[in-house]
């Protein structure tokens, strides 16, 4: 009996259907052809459905490795291996777009080694590709003011299919440039001047989205799809049990791919991609990442008449904007007792239906509160929107006093977190809690805390 009529079947109670959507899950990432042959390399691959790693001999490992994460999977899972492995990727993407096979990578960039400068932009309508040029054009005036001394401003204009967003027709680009590297704090910088002068040239305000805010830069390379709920099923847990377009997995691949569409250099705008793709793919997929191969680029300063910009998530130091630096990020502890753990995965599940079968991603705690990612079945799930979000995750902020509630890190969720409902936590929960502020601040702090309760 095949997986589908396992799942038609009346007798199948739904926690069972639940546990075969999660096998289809599980076993669909491995089995993909792209990460099958990342495993030949020395590579680690992670399971979006757990916490095993398996490396490049097929060994299944428990702990997390020691090489860094370098590329997440929207299909589910990440991928973490050594710095010189990426060579071998990209000569693995190429041949994936040269054969035309579906993939489904986004590349991680960490701060202190680098990231090549690149500004997203995601418009609210369908922009032409002759005005996305011109908006390329003041981004290169905008970013080379910073990098006085640097000759080569030469910069690629990757064009994303039209798509259907919230009922309306848009678009997007990414511009990233061939040769410009620095740090988190400097992005943050360059993406707000760029979103300024967009403003005063063409009336565009806030079609920058800064990812530069964290000490790790995610980008979609270009062909890569990525997966967007199943417009079937929904992504609904016992809907999604029985769709045949999505196989279970609540999510597919999106048409909508990011392709070159010019190269922007001091000649002149070069439109002609046929002869970049065919003489040298390998080069071009390199070319178009935000993957560093180079050091960070010297002789950045800001300019005069521009203001000095700090993202909310970053703490600025002495050596933000010297070469080399690396980003400062607000101090939180992880959390990492296991009782802990599992108490408050326990209140995640109890929160809300959606979340029955959540898992608990990290755990950090602040002097007040404590922030949790979760992953797996439940966590596009917004109780703020009342919908599935087609990428952002929630997350949940628990109080050390009294209560926890769902987060989200969609903006529009952001503005209305007030509509969240807040679950109160039991007194065991807090004590354990308790003592965790023990550890920082002394008894005293636990005496407090304890009268409370």
């Amino acid at each position: 009996m095949s997986f589908l009529q396992r799942l038609q079947t009346k007798t199948l109670p739904q926690k069972r259907k639940l546990e075969e959507v999660q096998k289809v899950r599980h076993k669909s990432f491995p089995s993909d052809p792209y990460a099958v042959r990342l495993l030949k390399g020395k590579c680690f691959l992670h399971f979006a459905s757990d916490d095993r790693f398996i490396d490049d001999m097929g060994q299944v490992h428990e702990r997390r490795p020691t090489e860094k994460l370098r590329l997440t999977y929207f299909s589910g899972g990440c991928a973490y291996f050594a710095v010189d492995f990426w060579p071998k990727l990209f000569a693995a993407r190429a041949k994936d777009i040269e054969l035309n096979m579906k993939f489904f990578d986004n590349d991680v960039c960490h701060d202190g080694e680098g990231i090549k400068v690149f500004i997203e932009l995601d418009f609210k309508s369908v922009q032409t590709k002759d005005t996305m040029i011109g908006l390329t054009q003041t981004v290169r005036t905008t970013v080379a003011k910073f990098f006085p001394a640097h000759e080569d401003s030469s910069c690629w204009l990757l064009v994303s299919d039209s798509k259907l967003k919230r009922g309306t027709m848009v678009n997007g680009c990414h511009i990233v440039f061939r040769s410009l590297i620095i740090n988190a704090c400097k992005g943050h910088q360059l993406c707000t001047s760029v979103d300024a002068a967009l403003n005063a040239a063409f009336g565009l305000r806030g079609v920058v989205d800064d990812c530069y805010k964290a000490e790790k830069t995610f980008l979609r390379p270009i062909y890569a799809h990525k997966m967007v709920i199943c417009h079937n099923c929904e992504g609904s847990d016992h809907m999604r049990a029985v769709c045949d377009i999505c196989q279970g997995r609540g999510r597919h691949g999106h048409a909508s791919v990011y392709k070159p569409h010019a190269l922007l250099t001091t000649e002149g705008v070069e439109t002609d991609m046929d002869t970049h793709l065919d003489r040298d793919l390998v080069a071009t997929v390199q070319s178009t990442s935000i993957v560093a191969r180079a050091p960070m680029t010297e002789g950045y300063s800001i300019p005069k008449d521009e203001p000095i910009y700090m993202a909310p998530t970053l703490r600025r130091n002495k050596t933000n904007h010297v070469p080399g630096s690396s980003v400062m990020i607000k101090s939180q502890q992880p959390v990492t007792e296991t009782s802990t753990l599992n108490a408050i995965e326990a209140h995640i599940r109890a929160y809300h239906l959606w979340y029955s079968n959540v898992q608990i991603s990290t755990v950090h705690r602040s002097s007040t509160n404590i922030f949790v990612n979760v992953k797996g079945v439940g966590q596009n799930h917004c109780g703020i929107a009342n919908r599935v979000h087609s990428s952002n995750r929630i997350y949940f902020r628990i109080h050390k006093n009294r209560f926890m509630e769902q987060m989200c890190h969609n903006d529009t969720c952001k503005a209305a977190k007030s509509k969240t409902k807040q679950h109160p936590i039991d007194s065991d929960l807090r004590v354990k809690l308790a003592d965790m502020v023990v550890k920082k601040t002394g008894p005293e702090a636990h005496l407090e805390f304890i009268n409370k309760i």
